[in-house]
């Protein structure tokens, strides 16, 4: 009985930080950060201000739990993308460079972002700051992971420290995420493009017969 209201009681935390993180992200696409309250996030998510306080200890530990579940399911989806991929590098990593670039969006409009990054960076040690870093290093792993599984493949060749080449490709798509949120005139078809372009000559060596 002691194990089951334990594992009931976890449920509704669990419940709870789901609830009041998609109430946040909700209300900050709609109203912008800096106009949404803790009392409007606490009664969208159905819960009192208090219970807010006593998960998050800012409005910011919201934004940056957001950042944490975004990349948890982009890092979810890269999985299974790896996983089935089919077709051949170019075809896998630009499936990966999609997904890097359009999945944040499906959680906060680009200016939701931009304070993001950069409350990731003036509150490093916060809580969801760490996590923050955590999640980043896990889809740096997964870009890796992608050219591990190439040059297994056979197509690609000749890398000799495929873990770094997969960190240059994860920082090269990032930084090119935040060229694309900070510049509400960038669009995705723009950005991509010019992605796919630095990547191809990227790798270009590696390919077979080049």
């Amino acid at each position: 009985m002691v194990v089951e209201m334990a594992g009931l009681r976890e449920k509704q935390k669990v419940d709870r930080h789901r609830r009041m993180v998609s109430a946040a992200s909700r209300l900050f696409t709609k109203h912008g950060y800096d106009a949404t309250s803790m009392e409007a996030i606490a009664d969208k998510a159905g819960v009192s201000v208090g219970t807010v306080y006593n998960y998050y200890e800012s409005k910011s530990e919201i934004l940056l739990a957001i950042v944490v579940q975004e990349g948890e399911e982009t890092y979810a989806s890269g999985q299974i993308l790896l996983n089935e991929a089919e077709s051949g590098a170019s075809g896998v990593l630009d499936d990966l460079v999609v997904l890097y670039l359009k999945s944040p969006l499906r959680f906060m409009r680009k200016p939701e972002w931009r304070q993001a990054i950069a409350l990731s960076i003036l509150q490093p040690e916060t809580r969801f700051g760490r996590q923050y870093r955590q999640v980043e290093s896990r889809l740096e792993a997964l870009s890796s992971q992608a050219i591990e599984n190439l040059v297994k493949r056979g197509e690609l060749v000749g890398v000799s420290e495929p873990t770094a080449l997969g960190k240059v490709l994860f920082h090269t798509v990032h930084a090119a995420f935040v060229t694309f949120i900070s510049n509400e005139n960038v669009k995705f078809d723009d950005i991509h493009a010019e992605l796919k372009t630095r990547i191809d000559a990227m790798l270009n060596c590696y390919f077979p017969g080049d």
